[in-house]
């Protein structure tokens, strides 16, 4: 709960002016807080996180946000995270399991911690060739401004962009487009209609 909470309450932020933004809606930055400066607050949370990640081409503002969500509730949940892995370890062991995986994982199909990486690691091979398919045609037509690493690899704050560029420029659909015809309240109501069908 502690570790939950402190990342529900972080209130991380970065600050980028509006030209930081290019690529974003205007409707979304217009619901965006700004500071004294006219910046514009951009949070941590998942709504705009995503939103910043998959829309605006400037790197450098990706960069800041990938880097900020990702330090959510840090330091403070490092202490946090050290005592549930400790307990987690003692309760198994107190129980006659050898790790806290072994527990978890007892009661389910797969049984054993081994048949379970077994599994992803046969899953990986029959996938391994797809993935590498798509990485490489991502590659080939990385938007204006993204470069890879000198490995050849993705930067982890571009990745998402390069996805969401690529569904835009190549295959006409725009997820930005689509959420115009989701708007919240009828999404809650279709939903609960299906609930009442189904709940009778």
């Amino acid at each position: 709960l502690d570790f939950s909470t402190n990342i529900n309450n972080d209130a991380s932020s970065i600050t980028v002016a509006r030209e930081d933004l290019a690529g974003v809606s205007d409707i979304f930055i217009k619901n965006l807080k700004q500071d004294e400066q006219g910046k514009y607050i951009v949070g941590v949370d998942y709504p705009t996180y995503f939103t910043i990640m998959e829309t605006c081409s400037v790197g450098a503002t990706r960069e800041k946000l990938w880097l900020a969500f990702n330090n959510r509730a840090y330091p403070a949940n490092d202490p946090v995270l050290k005592k549930i892995i400790a307990l987690r370890d003692q309760r198994a062991k107190m129980v006659g399991f050898s790790s806290y995986a072994a527990l978890e994982i007892d009661d389910e199909m797969a049984k054993t911690p081994a048949r379970v990486k077994e599994f992803l690691g046969n899953l990986l091979s029959k996938t391994d060739v797809k993935m590498a398919q798509e990485i490489d045609l991502l590659k080939k037509h990385l938007p204006a401004g993204v470069e890879l690493t000198e490995q050849g690899q993705f930067k982890p704050w571009d990745f998402a962009y390069v996805k969401a560029e690529y569904k835009r420029t190549h295959l006409a659909f725009d997820e930005e487009a689509l959420k115009e015809y989701f708007s919240m309240q009828h999404t809650i109501d279709q939903l609960l209609a299906i609930y009442e069908q189904f709940l009778g």
